[in-house]
């Protein structure tokens, strides 16, 4: 019985595709709007999501003290299947340190 795809040999690796050349324009107004983003984001964070958790937490503790190695073990499990996501981004930027035009637009001082 064949399987699909098994007419390609394992040897040879797939055709890359080819990387688009960005426009000085899509550089230059995509970075501020990430920076923007990114900073949006931190401060949803700050001074949204954080005070909900400080105020979830002072109640947990004083009206369910009970739950409180549940909810905390919870939490602890969800981070640990959340961390290599995380993980993965960082061998992905090592990975896109090898295009060129990585290399120019950040300088190639890496060693």
């Amino acid at each position: 019985e064949q399987f699909r795809g098994s007419d390609r040999s394992h040897d040879e690796p797939p055709e890359p595709e080819p990387v688009p050349v960005l426009s000085p324009t899509i550089v230059f107004v995509g970075l501020p709007l990430v920076v923007i983003g990114l900073a949006s984001f931190a401060i949803g964070l700050r001074d949204g999501l954080m005070p909900v958790g400080d105020l979830i937490g002072r109640r947990l503790v004083h009206s369910q003290p009970r739950m409180v190695p549940s909810v905390a073990f919870t939490l602890g499990l969800l981070l640990t299947f959340g961390e290599p996501a995380i993980g993965s981004l960082i061998e992905l930027s090592y990975e896109a340190w090898d295009f060129p035009e990585i290399q120019a637009l950040l300088g190639s001082t890496r060693s």
